[in-house]
């Protein structure tokens, strides 16, 4: 049940769901899954240390479990080690080919080193085979625009717009494209759509 709580967005809440898994930790200190929450937890909270020492002995007591790959490779693209994120993805995805969460990284460890072609090619594989994924068609729409295809940029964020009625990002990132089109009137009109919706969002305690 503490696990659930790491999708806060309080940190005070996750902070708390920390220390519940530490104690749990204590009590089962060969579990898998415990680890990689425990280690989850310590990603998000910014504790990139102590979240590597984790998710290693998480792998190392199971090394064919999936979940404790990805977390560790998440650790290590925030950490800035973007090509040991790859290789363990690529690890993954060689045992679970099909492994969306692994896809997804995998394409945002391209982006962090500029491999633009490759995250395209990842992301639009991707959205073949899950088309509703709004994390890959928001990642793609950056890279079109990075790729200055704006066109195919704007069809995407109209579609995660859809998608994500409660998110600004797709509206911050479609105000910042109407800006480099020149097109300030429905720039505008998306940031205040945006601040709305930043307005609804429930309150984080830090």
């Amino acid at each position: 049940r503490a696990a659930f709580g790491l999708d806060s967005p309080s940190s005070a809440e996750r902070h708390k769901v920390q220390v519940e898994l530490e104690s749990i930790l204590s009590q089962m200190p060969n579990s898998p899954f415990v680890r990689l929450h425990l280690g989850r937890a310590y990603l998000l909270n910014g504790d990139l240390l102590r979240a590597g020492t984790l998710l290693r002995s998480t792998i190392a007591l199971d090394p064919n479990y999936a979940p404790g790959w990805l977390a560790l490779a998440e650790m290590e693209l925030r950490s800035g080690n973007s090509e040991q994120a790859q290789d363990r993805l690529g690890l993954l995805l060689r045992r679970a080919p099909g492994y969306i969460p692994a896809r997804l990284l995998q394409a945002q460890a391209n982006l962090a080193q500029n491999k633009l072609g490759e995250a395209e090619h990842d992301l639009t594989g991707l959205l073949i085979a899950d088309p509703g994924n709004s994390d890959a068609m928001l990642m793609l729409a950056r890279t079109k625009i990075r790729l200055e295809q704006k066109d195919a940029a704007a069809r995407l964020l109209d579609r995660c717009e859809e998608l994500r009625p409660a998110d600004p990002q797709p509206l911050l990132l479609h105000a910042r494209l109407d800006v480099e089109n020149g097109q300030t009137r429905e720039a505008l009109s998306r940031l205040q759509a945006a601040q709305r919706r930043f307005a609804d969002m429930p309150e984080v305690v830090s």
